[in-house]
């Protein structure tokens, strides 16, 4: 069952997604403490979490440079904004 906060309207739907790391990632962003007393390990949520974005984002980067032609370390400066 999702974890329900006021804040549901504006959350991203992914959240819903019924799965015990998912739920602990929602539980640690939302509040470390609360997270802690459940006896989740916040430390290896976060770093788990860190390691699975710079996997995506390193698969991203290989899609990426072909469909531009190079691999510069600022070609994607200001796309985080978007």
């Amino acid at each position: 069952m999702p974890i329900k906060t006021k804040r549901d309207d504006n959350a991203i739907p992914l959240k819903d997604i019924d799965a015990a790391f998912g739920r602990a990632v929602y539980l640690v962003g939302g509040y470390v403490k609360a997270a802690r007393h459940s006896g989740i390990n916040a430390g290896l949520v976060k770093i788990s979490a860190i390691a699975i974005m710079g996997a995506l984002m390193a698969i991203g980067g290989r899609l990426l440079a072909p469909q531009i032609g190079s691999a510069r370390g600022s070609t994607a400066t200001g796309w985080n904004s978007m």
